[in-house]
């Protein structure tokens, strides 16, 4: 009987250079507009992140149809390491959402510091709402819709058993003064010019790896396998010998997995 859960989180892109890129470089948490679940399920916000699946080899043609053919597979030991974390699926009508929507009510209505200022008061509901605000960036509406590649698709988010990384909220925070809510804006306000701002803040919290925290490397086609070897070759500085030899190892195509699992 095969795994539910695997040994290796799964990061996909829709194209090469991307995945050259990231190899390169390192995981940049990237804006993502997102459903605000707890609040309703038509508001939605953007904030920083990098996403992983942890889906079976065998079972990732779908997903791929739905989010790239090309991608990096990292050991799980990895991501709990990096504080990555699987994220919690809910709907609207749960009753976690009526809990967080009830926090955030009470919240407002916070008067106990009679004896101090206004701003005080407002300093400390703030910092509550901050507090539930980032604890939500790790809840997904159980199901939706989703526009992959200009089409509008139904998708079953649970289904995809994501893992999610969020730069610490400690390092977030610092963006408040520029931004209202310092890591995340409202779909409003979702413009080219903001998100390039905002992504390139947060390319300070990127994700290190090292090539022994690879388990795979997924190319679309068998023919893209020894340009990717050729790639890795051309990064000057990040890979020795061994390991560019321990990563050819681990190029795998689509094409094979599809006729092969």
């Amino acid at each position: 009987m095969s795994a539910i859960s695997a040994n290796t989180l799964f990061h996909f892109t829709r194209n090469k250079d991307t995945l050259i890129n990231i190899l390169r470089t390192k995981f940049y948490p990237r804006l993502s507009l997102e459903n605000m679940v707890f609040i309703n399920d038509r508001m939605k916000i953007a904030y920083p992140m990098v996403c992983f699946c942890d889906i079976p080899l065998s079972q990732i043609s779908n997903h791929s149809d739905n989010y790239g053919h090309y991608a990096i597979g990292l050991k799980k030991e990895w991501a709990i390491n990096k504080g990555i974390t699987p994220i919690l699926y809910t709907h609207s009508n749960s009753i976690l959402c009526d809990n967080i929507r009830d926090n955030l009510r009470n919240i407002n209505r916070i008067n106990r510091y009679q004896s101090v200022s206004e701003v005080t008061r407002f300093n400390d509901r703030m910092d509550l709402i901050y507090d539930l605000l980032y604890t939500s960036l790790f809840m997904k509406p159980y199901k939706g819709q989703q526009k992959i590649q200009n089409e509008l698709k139904d998708i079953i988010f649970y289904n995809e058993r994501e893992w999610r990384y969020i730069p610490p909220k400690t390092k977030l925070m610092e963006n408040v003064s520029k931004h209202k809510f310092g890591f995340c804006i409202t779909e409003r306000d979702y413009t080219e010019p903001l998100i390039a701002e905002m992504n390139s803040m947060n390319e300070a919290h990127g994700l290190e790896f090292s090539p022994n925290d690879i388990n795979y490397i997924i190319v679309e086609k068998e023919e893209e396998i020894l340009e990717l070897i050729d790639a890795i070759q051309r990064i000057k500085g990040k890979y020795p010998y061994d390991d560019v030899k321990l990563l050819s190892t681990r190029i795998i195509s689509m094409e094979r997995i599809s006729e092969d699992f």
